[in-house]
């Protein structure tokens, strides 16, 4: 099936391939859907002019197909009785792109200001890019907002983190060779990514392998220039009403970071409104004076929530990021020699 831009959103999530996967469009905690109800991805579009219709369709469109073939596969993280033991789990999902079983998996957390997880304006069109070159792909729908009298981090993490488990403990069953793996995010799934880096926050805190590299897409990374700056809803969405400093700090990228943080590959456009390209630099600039492997690619144009990038100065920058990853990965197998 051709999708259109002027197909209504409601309608496509009727698309039998889709049943499995349309609940995690754009998902939420809270319940609200109004960037998807009764929309076309043109009204999307039209809404947030960064949401490129033919990167949404592209990515859906990928999953139409991975239905037809018997490879959409959606995967609960937690087992029954992990979820009996706390519900709120209920809803933490893998949507699953195939690839080629001797490549590395990737993790892919979309943003929403940990309000929503908009894997289809960001996640699904990226791991369709992914997946066609060959990567095994996981969209990941953690837990998000559902009031303020709660922390979003570290639920989150522990999302991601029970997410890695689970992929690395059922290798066979998914068709992966190796345990190698990349994580990627955009604005706030891009601060998940990040925090996923630090010690004390993320993999080794939970006993897992470090990833090969960490794309950090227009990501939230300096949650200390956030609280001076004064600018409280995201922090209180992340650390609930009434954060006290210190609990903010903890998990500040930029300044929690060593030198045992992941490799990383960052990418922001100069024109974004919402988190300041300067996130990114600063990020680039703690990572070089530790000497992590480390890329940032600032584009002109783009703003916030481009995603794939397709149209803007950012166009093809997974497939420079692959180039990054596997350059990391051609060092890091002469190591083994």
């Amino acid at each position: 099936m051709r999708l259109t831009k002027d197909m209504k959103i409601d309608e496509i999530k009727k698309i039998p391939e889709l049943v499995q996967v349309s609940d995690y469009f754009t998902g939420r905690r809270d319940g609200n859907k109004k960037d998807e109800e009764g929309c076309t991805f043109q009204d999307l579009n039209d809404k947030y002019n960064t949401w490129n219709p033919q990167c949404m369709i592209y990515g859906v469109e990928a999953l139409i197909r991975n239905g037809k073939n018997g490879k959409n596969r959606v995967y609960s993280v937690y087992s029954q009785d992990e979820i009996a033991a706390d519900p709120t789990r209920k809803d933490v999902k893998l949507i699953a792109f195939p690839g080629e079983k001797e490549k590395p998996f990737v993790i892919l957390c979309a943003g929403g200001a940990y309000h929503a997880v908009c894997s289809i304006v960001e996640a699904f069109p990226v791991a369709a890019k992914f997946s066609s070159m060959g990567y095994p792909v996981f969209c990941l729908n953690y837990r998000t907002w559902k009031s303020w009298d709660e922390q979003v981090l570290p639920m989150a993490l522990e999302d991601l983190a029970a997410a890695v488990k689970f992929i690395s403990s059922r290798k066979d069953e998914l068709g992966l060779g190796q345990d190698d793996y990349a994580v990627g995010g955009f604005s706030a799934g891009g601060n998940l990514t990040a925090e996923f880096g630090i010690a004390e926050n993320g993999y080794k805190k939970y006993g897992l392998k470090k990833p090969d590299v960490l794309f950090c897409i227009y990501a939230v990374l300096n949650l200390k220039d956030i609280l001076e700056k004064n600018e409280t809803y995201l922090i209180e969405t992340m650390f609930g009403r009434g954060a006290d400093r210190e609990t903010v700090e903890k998990y500040d990228v930029i300044t929690r970071l060593d030198k045992e943080y992941p490799p990383c590959y960052l990418v922001a456009a100069e024109d974004d409104d919402m988190v300041d390209p300067e996130n990114s630099r600063k990020m680039y600039s703690e990572l070089s004076k530790k000497n992590i492997p480390a890329k940032l690619e600032i584009g002109k144009s783009g703003g916030h929530g481009f995603g794939l990038g397709d149209g803007t100065s950012l166009e093809g920058w997974v497939e420079r990021g692959i180039g990054f990853w596997e350059q990391l990965q051609q060092q890091k197998g002469k190591e083994r020699i």
